[in-house]
Parts: C-alpha cells; sequence; structure tokens
C-alpha cells in the first residue's frame, strides 16, 4: 500500500489542516493528522475537538489505508524536502518515505480513537463567493474582542437579512460591518464565527463559491476540496444597530494615507500607558495632537481636509485609530461625526459595487488627555 506526491503538492495539503492540529494538548493523539488514501485520493484531515478541517487531492496510488501521525513532525519533514517527488509506503509497523536521495522510515498509529470529522446534517445554508467572504472576515477579524468576559464579541457576526448578508465584529471599542447587499435572505437568522475559526478560514478558502452549513450549535464550510467543521458561540451578539447613530450632521473628507501616516506618528510620540490623540475638526484641515507629560514628548501636525460641519475637538485612542485607518482601504474616507461625545463613522468614499462597508469608533473624553 503506497502513494506519490510532490512534496510542494503535500506541504499545501498539510498547510490546510495544520491549524486544527492543537500545539498543546491533554489529548495526544489531537497531535496527529489522519491520512487516509485510496481510488487515487488523499485526504488528511486534523481535529482539535473545537474545529475540524479536511482537505484531499488527487495522487498516484496503490492500494488503500488509513492511519494517524504527529502533524508537527510530518509537515516539518515535508517542507525540508523542497520540490520533489516523494513515495509514502505503509509497512508493517512503518511508514517508509522515499525520494531519489533518501530513505526515511516513520512510526504511525492506528486511527480508531482519532475524532470522527462530523459533517452537519442542515438545509440551512449560505452560498457565497469565496471572495466576497474572505473579504468580509479580513476586514472583520481585526476588531474582534480578546476579552474572555465577553465571549458574544471574540467572534464575527454573520447576520443574513433582507436587506443583505452583514458581517460584524465589536470589542466595545471599535465597531465595524461589512454588508454584502446582493446576498438576501427572506427569513432572517445570525450566527456567530469563533474568532479562532475566522482566522483560519482567511487562509483556507479557494476560488468559487463557498457552501457554509449551520445549525444552533455549529457550522460546516465546504471551499473546492477543503471541508472545515466548528462549534459556533452560543451568546447573544450585541444589537449593533443601536450602537451605530442614525444622525451625523457634520462630515469629513480627507485622504486616508496622510492620515495614516500622522496617525503613525502620534503613536510614537504618544504616552505609552494611554496612546491619546486629540483631532481638532477645521473647515480645510485636522489637526492632530498628543502629548506625553512623562518623557516630555509632544507632537502637532495638520492635514489638509475638507469639512462640512461645526467646529470642535474630538479624542481618540490612538492604536484604535490607526487600525481603523489601516483596514478601511481605499485613496479617501468620510468620517461621520455628531458631537465630541458620540461615536466617529468611518466609511470608504467610494464603495464597491454591492458591499458596504461601516466602522465605527468610540471617542475618549478630553480631559484625560
Amino acid at each position: 500500500m503506497q502513494f506519490t506526491i510532490n512534496s510542494i503538492a503535500f506541504d499545501k495539503l498539510i498547510t490546510k489542516v495544520l491549524p486544527a492540529v492543537p500545539l498543546r494538548t491533554p489529548m495526544p493523539i489531537l497531535e496527529n493528522i489522519l491520512i487516509e488514501f485510496g481510488d487515487g485520493e488523499l485526504t488528511l484531515t486534523a481535529n482539535d475537538h473545537e474545529v475540524a478541517i479536511s482537505a484531499k487531492d488527487n495522487v498516484t496510488c496503490d492500494g488503500s489505508a488509513r492511519f494517524i501521525v504527529k502533524g508537527k513532525l510530518l509537515s516539518e519533514f515535508v517542507k525540508s524536502l523542497g520540490d520533489t517527488l516523494v513515495r509514502f509506503i505503509v509497512e508493517n509497523e512503518k511508514i517508509v518515505a522515499k525520494t531519489d536521495s533518501g530513505h526515511y522510515d516513520f512510526n504511525y498509529a492506528s486511527p480508531d480513537n482519532f475524532p470522527e470529522f462530523k459533517e452537519i446534517p442542515t438545509e440551512k445554508t449560505l452560498e457565497i463567493d469565496a471572495k466576497v467572504l474572505k473579504t468580509a472576515l479580513q476586514l472583520t477579524s481585526f476588531a474582534i474582542s480578546k476579552d474572555s468576559a465577553r465571549i458574544a464579541m471574540t467572534g464575527v457576526l454573520i447576520d443574513m437579512r433582507e436587506n443583505g448578508t452583514h458581517f460584524v465584529s465589536t470589542d466595545a471599542h471599535k465597531l465595524v460591518k461589512y454588508s454584502a447587499t446582493a446576498i438576501k435572505h427572506e427569513e432572517p437568522v445570525s450566527i456567530v464565527v469563533p474568532g479562532k475559526t475566522v482566522n483560519i478560514l482567511q487562509k483556507l478558502l479557494e476560488d468559487g463559491v463557498v457552501y457554509l452549513r449551520y445549525t444552533a450549535g455549529g457550522m460546516f464550510v465546504e471551499s473546492g476540496s477543503t471541508k472545515l467543521v466548528s462549534r459556533l458561540i452560543e451568546h447573544k451578539f450585541p444589537d449593533y444597530v443601536a450602537v451605530i447613530p442614525a444622525e451625523n450632521p457634520n462630515k469629513l473628507t480627507i485622504s486616508r494615507a496622510p492620515f495614516l501616516s500622522a496617525t503613525r506618528r502620534m503613536i510614537l510620540m504618544s504616552n505609552k500607558n494611554f496612546q491619546l490623540v486629540k483631532v481638532s475638526l477645521q473647515p480645510d484641515k485636522i489637526e492632530l495632537n498628543t502629548e506625553d507629560q512623562e518623557s516630555g514628548s509632544r507632537a502637532d501636525e495638520s492635514i489638509q481636509a475638507n469639512y462640512l460641519g461645526e467646529p470642535f475637538t474630538i479624542g481618540f485612542k490612538t492604536e484604535n485609530l490607526f487600525e481603523i485607518l489601516n483596514n478601511i482601504g481605499g485613496d479617501d474616507l468620510v468620517v461621520e461625526l455628531n458631537t465630541p461625545q458620540k461615536a466617529a463613522i468611518f466609511k470608504p468614499l467610494k464603495q464597491e459595487e454591492n458591499e458596504d462597508l461601516t466602522m465605527l469608533l468610540m471617542p475618549t473624553r478630553l480631559n484625560t488627555l
């Protein structure tokens, strides 16, 4: 029983499932990758009980077999081979890997106690283009909360409604809503995908249509030759619609690049514990100011802009402002504001067709600066 595969192709396959191999676990069997081959196909599976990933590829094989091997060892070995053809032979108690220049023996184990890859039986399905889903996850992932006390906010909400499919994340300081307006649903439903799964999916998605099937507690994702099963967060996500201010009479239009660059300098000059910046809004420019009284550093910078509204000064945590500007993309953006005490709304000046991106940033009281 054996199969033959190019080492680079094998490495790509291993890399897909490796995120589901835990670095540390009280269950050593989960450190393995399940390898199955037969009928011209090779399938790899990893499962850490939170996320399970299965990926397959076509190979030349003789016979069929199922076994598990240490995931980290297999990954590092295959990466070290470079670009070559490698043949894996299943013998009595060993896996023998052969290349033109080498012969390598591996231990393997029975897969009997390895957790099964179980697809979720449900008719509830979201069909979405992989590029749209990847964009949505990339834009929202940076605002996922890391606070384990706020479990509902440690993932991305997928809110499926009649007016589109909305992807939302928040850490209570910033909020991101990306809407795929062309993907509509007659019956509103929502799920919350854990942050770990969000990060994995960004790397796994293949071109084409992605099928996301879901139930109350879990979801099954199929993208090309790769499948993923994940638990869902069952806590109620905050009402994001109520958080986004409806009336914002003041509008700032500004080039993103100089705003981002200036904010990066504000981070360097601000107090490391607070990292706060004042943004003063004027008709033809904005002025940024920060200082660190402990070190004596200070920064003042002005940027050309177009502001329509009542002049005032608003404070932000510099790191949060930088993250918003760094992730929103586009050449120009619009910032909608109400008062120094209410959240600012950031949007690209030009939205992509069938897409709507909104980022919200909570202000900081100026007397803390």
